[in-house]
């Protein structure tokens, strides 16, 4: 389950940077993150009825960053301040998810939550607290993250080709 969640993130990754680089319009991102904060959210809760509130946590960090940029897509919302205060949050609870993983031996996931807590950040000072930051930068760095990341080693874990660690 980890791996699908994993692939569609990274995908859904992909297309918000893309939109950060006006290569895609908004609105049209909408759908793809409500189908991904849709899943995320269906795997957070299954992670949770499985005994793994920790993995139903760290699942519903996306899952609502997805649902709530679609929130924002679909109302065209101007004040994009609250979502990046979230991010900041997100950024924070990042770090001892990183620290966490690398002490149960999944160094793979540690740097990815630390490349995570990274973006979580980089949109929580653009939009919480407005510091100007190049789009380009913004979409690509997101871009590449979420290939890199989330992607690929979500297709690798859904495929059993990796073990995650």
């Amino acid at each position: 389950m980890l791996g699908v969640a994993l692939m569609f993130t990274g995908a859904v990754l992909l297309v918000n940077g893309l939109a950060l680089i006006d290569r895609v319009d908004g609105p049209s991102v909408a759908v793809f993150n409500l189908i991904a904060g849709a899943l995320d959210t269906g795997v957070g809760i299954w992670a949770g009825l499985t005994g793994n509130p920790f993995g139903m946590g760290q699942i519903f960090l996306f899952a609502f960053t997805y649902l709530w940029l679609a929130w924002n897509a679909l109302t065209q919302t101007s004040d994009w301040r609250a979502f990046g205060w979230y991010c900041g949050f997100v950024a924070v609870m990042a770090l001892p998810t990183s620290f966490f993983n690398y002490s149960e031996s999944a160094p793979w996931f540690g740097t990815f939550w630390m490349c995570w807590g990274a973006l979580w950040y980089l949109f929580f000072i653009m939009f919480g607290l407005g510091v100007p930051v190049r789009q380009a930068f913004a979409g690509v760095t997101t871009a590449v993250l979420g290939v890199g990341t989330a992607m690929v080693p979500g297709y690798l874990l859904a495929s059993g080709t990796w073990a995650g660690g």
